[in-house]
């Protein structure tokens, strides 16, 4: 990306990632949230498809950057409404264990995409963020059968 872009793309990603999450929580009342979250997922991984084929067009690149995080957005609010849903006697306790998760999501992924990135490529540092967001993706639309069986 040119230095315009590549500076201002973090901004872009949060600012995605804020309107997503307000967007998601109107959208969230509207349909089943394991549903909407594989739907938001699958949002940023054509987003970041988009990215990996076309890097160096300026406003696509934006668009897209801007699209991952509004997909990402509703994602954990989302995974917190549907573990209160599944285990309404254990919420502070799968709380924990979805925050702890997101953290740790959050130290790996962004580790493995900077070996990718120094390794490989910046591509494939783009591929290892595709994987792990049609992994969420999988899980999400994995969750319509939840055991509900206290933690």
């Amino acid at each position: 990306l040119g230095p315009m872009l590549a500076s201002s793309g973090v901004s872009l990603y949060w600012l995605g990632l804020v309107c997503g999450r307000a967007f998601g929580g109107r959208l969230g009342h509207r349909m089943a949230l394991p549903k909407f979250t594989m739907l938001a997922s699958s949002l940023s991984a054509a987003a970041l498809m988009l990215l990996i084929a076309a890097p160096a067009a300026g406003g696509l690149a934006a668009t897209s950057i801007f699209l991952i995080g509004f997909g990402y957005g509703p994602v954990f609010p989302n995974m917190i409404a549907v573990g209160a849903a599944a285990f309404p006697l254990e919420v502070g306790r799968m709380t924990s264990i979805v925050v702890a998760a997101g953290a740790l999501g959050a130290i790996v992924a962004p580790w493995l995409m900077g070996h990718a990135i120094a390794d490989i490529s910046p591509r494939a540092s783009m591929e290892v963020a595709l994987a792990f967001t049609l992994a969420m993706a999988a899980l999400a639309i994995s969750l319509r059968t939840v055991d509900r069986r206290p933690l």
